[in-house]
C-alpha cells in the first residue's frame, strides 16, 4: 500500500495498472468510514498476494485528484485496469462486497479457460463448461452472455432440462439476463407439452442472428393476424421472441407497437 501524490499518479496508477489491477482509496484522517475500510483494504492487499495493487490519495492533500476524478464521499475507491478506470464504490462497504468487487475483474486462470470452452465449436467442451458453470455458480459478465448464447445448442437437442436449469441459473444469480430466462422459462413451462413446443423453439433460434431477426418476428406476427380468433393465444410467441431479443431492442419496439395495433 501506497500513499500518493499528484506527481506520483501517473506512474503508480496509470502504469502499474498495466501489470496488475490498481485500486486507488480517496480518504482522508478526520473520515470514520475510511478508517473502518483502510485496514480491510491492506489485509486483502496482502491475502491476494500481488494480484491486485493498493494505493491511497488523501483528499485533503490532494484536492486537486479528487476533483479529477469526481470524488463527492469518502472513502472513495476507484479500480483502474490497462490505464482506465472500471469501477468503483463509495462507503466502507462490507468485506464480502469487496471481494466480490475484486473477482470481477482480476486474472482468474479456470475463468479464462471455461470462457474459451464455450466460445469453442466442440458441444463436448461448451457442455463440460456449462457444467462447471452451474455447479460452481461461477458468476462473470461474459460467461452470462455466453450461457444466454448457447441455449441454442440445447434447443437444437432439445434437452429440456438443461435448458431451464440454465434459465434458472441466469435468474438466480441476478444476471444480466434474469428478465428474459423467467420470461422465456414460463414460456417453456406454458408450452412444455405442446406438439409445436420445439418447431417454435427452433424458430427461436434465428433470432441469435442479426441477419434473420426481422423474419421471425414477421413470422410469428404473421401467425397471428392469420388466425385473430386465437390471438391471446398465439401472442404469447411474439413475446417470448421481445424477451430473447430484449426489450429495448428496435425490433422488439417495432413489433410491440404492431402487436398492440393488432390486439385492441
Amino acid at each position: 500500500m501506497k500513499s500518493l501524490t499528484a506527481q506520483d499518479f501517473q506512474k503508480e496508477v496509470v502504469e502499474e495498472s498495466f501489470k496488475v489491477p490498481v485500486l486507488v482509496d480517496f480518504w482522508a484522517e478526520w473520515c470514520g468510514p475510511c478508517r473502518m475500510l483502510s485496514p480491510i483494504l491492506e489485509r486483502l492487499e496482502n491475502e491476494y498476494q500481488g494480484r491486485w495493487k493498493l494505493v491511497k490519495v488523501n483528499t485533503d492533500l490532494e484536492p486537486e485528484l479528487a476533483l479529477q476524478f469526481n470524488v463527492s464521499g469518502i472513502p472513495h475507491c476507484v479500480l483502474f485496469k490497462n490505464g482506465k478506470v472500471v469501477d468503483s464504490f463509495t462507503g466502507a462497504i462490507p468485506e464480502h462486497q469487496i471481494r466480490k468487487f475484486l473477482e470481477r475483474h482480476l486474472p482468474n486462470p479456470e475463468k479464462d479457460k471455461i470462457i474459451q470452452q464455450l466460445k469453442s465449436n466442440n458441444f463436448d467442451d461448451i457442455k463440460k463448461a456449462i457444467e462447471k458453470v452451474l455447479q460452481d455458480k461461477i458468476q462473470d459478465v461474459e460467461i452470462n452472455y455466453l450461457l444466454w448464447k448457447n441455449l441454442v445448442l440445447y434447443i437444437e437437442e432439445k434437452e429440456i432440462n438443461k435448458i431451464k436449469q440454465i434459465l434458472n441459473f441466469l435468474i438466480e444469480q441476478k444476471t444480466e439476463y434474469s428478465t428474459s430466462a423467467i420470461s422465456l422459462l414460463e414460456y417453456i413451462k406454458k408450452y412444455e407439452f405442446n406438439e409445436n413446443l420445439w418447431n417454435y423453439l427452433q424458430k427461436f433460434l434465428d433470432l441469435f442472428d442479426a441477419s434473420k431477426q426481422k423474419d421471425v418476428l414477421e413470422y410469428f406476427y404473421q401467425l397471428i393476424e392469420n388466425n385473430l380468433d386465437r390471438k391471446q393465444e398465439l401472442k404469447d410467441h411474439l413475446i417470448a421472441c421481445f424477451n430473447i431479443l430484449g426489450q429495448n431492442h428496435s425490433l422488439s419496439n417495432e413489433y410491440r407497437k404492431k402487436l398492440s395495433r393488432l390486439l385492441f
